[in-house]
């Protein structure tokens, strides 16, 4: 299995913006082959960032594929 997480922090008249992509990106992901969990939240410390936790089967689950 592989893991990835991380942060993003954005300035304030684009964390809606990203919110909303944010789920368009989970629902995506999440139905992609290999992929066991893609979640992205925000920090309740510090509104202005989203943490990103993914889990897939393996790296070649992770791989970038181009768009059809």
């Amino acid at each position: 299995m592989i893991v990835v997480s991380g942060t993003m922090t954005f300035r304030p008249d684009r964390i809606e913006d990203a919110r909303r992509e944010a789920n368009v990106i989970m629902a995506l992901s999440s139905a992609e082959a290999g992929c066991r969990t893609y979640e992205l939240s925000t920090q309740l410390k510090d509104p202005l960032t989203l943490r990103l936790f993914e889990e897939w089967d393996s790296a070649e689950a992770l791989e970038i594929r181009p768009s059809p």
